[in-house]
């Protein structure tokens, strides 16, 4: 890690170190803990080791470029003490510059860190996008409560549908919600969870979702246009007949079947592709029907053709435990949640006083920790 922050640096890029998310549970309940924590990571990531020589040093002589707050639970008492602390640690160390950042949710003012916010510096605030936009409501704090009034207000967005539970945002509404704000004084750009869930998202923007930003951001010199991905709709019919017409993958159906008898399903898939490249639209119909042999059963136009892990009939997802298909989010509790990773589900808990709900009124279901 130590050579790796350095060859980072040396290409310009600046290392924080991020504290907090939403799991375990953690806090900082007096200012005394906030100032030794200050301290303590100061001497261990920042540039404390010169003044203690005997500190653990994990990244080596590398020093981060300053520190994060994304805190989601706990204590919040010492947290602008944190910060003043912090700042004046930065201070013993002139031969270089070191930052200050928040990641904030959405809704305003928040609640961990809304008071730090108005009550101490910082150079950065991530504000993360969970759908609920409000970037003017931010600037407004910016110019009206900031304590620093060059403060920059970066977009947080996940960097791929499967990157967060909620709010992915497709590369075309991006571009019509980041534009306008490149004219507004607090924006200082944009962050990705993570880089690399944007740069194997290939969904919507071409070479990646990644790139596609990057562009956004920098308008770069280069005149090549941006290459949007084909858009695929994919039409669903159903009947009952001795021969059921379904438009699905075999695996798929056949894996929603039960006490069926020995039959054959022809599958039509007609996909409708919109190409939006610079101003034209082409679009093109294909259609590939195949006739396979599986287990059929009484099946109606009702019948939701979904994964079997998005289904809310299911069990509760248990953490360890096998699932399916990769991606996918479920409550796994009242004040939990779980992802599909790697075939095997992940559990989380929500943040404290929140907890997790579902809505199948969407394709895929809407998954999120609110309040009661």
């Amino acid at each position: 890690m130590e050579e790796d922050i350095k060859y980072c640096q040396s290409k310009g890029i600046k290392i924080l170190l991020s504290m907090g998310g939403a799991t375990p549970a953690y806090g900082i309940a007096t200012v005394k803990e906030g100032e030794d924590l200050a301290d303590e990571l100061w001497d261990t990531f920042g540039g404390g080791y010169k003044r203690n020589s005997t500190a653990f040093r994990p990244f080596g002589n590398a020093t981060v470029d300053g520190f994060d707050l994304d805190i989601e639970n706990g204590e919040k008492v010492g947290y602008t003490a944190f910060v003043n602390k912090m700042r004046q640690n930065y201070k013993l160390d002139t031969a270089k510059s070191y930052y200050m950042a928040a990641a904030p949710q959405c809704p305003f003012p928040d609640y961990f860190v809304g008071e730090t916010l108005n009550n101490a510096w910082f150079d950065f605030v991530i504000v993360i996008n969970d759908g609920n936009f409000n970037f003017n409501i931010w600037d407004s704090w910016a110019l009206a409560r900031s304590q620093n009034k060059d403060v920059r207000l970066f977009v947080g967005v996940p960097g791929s549908p499967s990157a967060a539970g909620r709010g992915y945002v497709p590369y075309t509404q991006l571009v019509s919600r980041i534009l306008p704000l490149k004219t507004i004084n607090s924006f200082g750009g944009m962050m990705v969870w993570d880089a690399s869930q944007a740069y194997g998202n290939t969904e919507d923007v071409l070479p990646n979702y990644a790139y596609g930003i990057y562009r956004l951001i920098k308008e770069t010199n280069d005149s090549s246009p941006i290459e949007l991905a084909p858009i695929l709709l994919n039409t669903t019919t159903v009947t009952t007949t001795k021969t059921t017409t379904i438009t699905t993958s075999s695996s798929t159906a056949a894996s929603l079947f039960s006490d069926c008898l020995p039959e054959h399903l022809t599958a039509e898939t007609v996909w409708t592709t919109t190409i939006e490249s610079n101003s034209k639209n082409l679009e093109s119909l294909v259609t590939s029907k195949t006739t396979i042999p599986i287990t059929s059963c009484n099946i109606t136009a009702t019948t939701p053709l979904l994964p079997p892990t998005l289904l809310p009939t299911l069990p509760l997802p248990v953490a360890g435990e096998a699932c399916e298909f990769d991606g996918v989010f479920r409550c796994s509790g009242e004040s939990s949640f779980a992802q599909c990773a790697f075939g095997q589900w992940v559990s989380r808990n929500c943040t404290t006083g929140t907890i997790c709900r579902e809505s199948f009124d969407t394709n895929p279901p809407s998954i999120y920790c609110g309040f009661p």
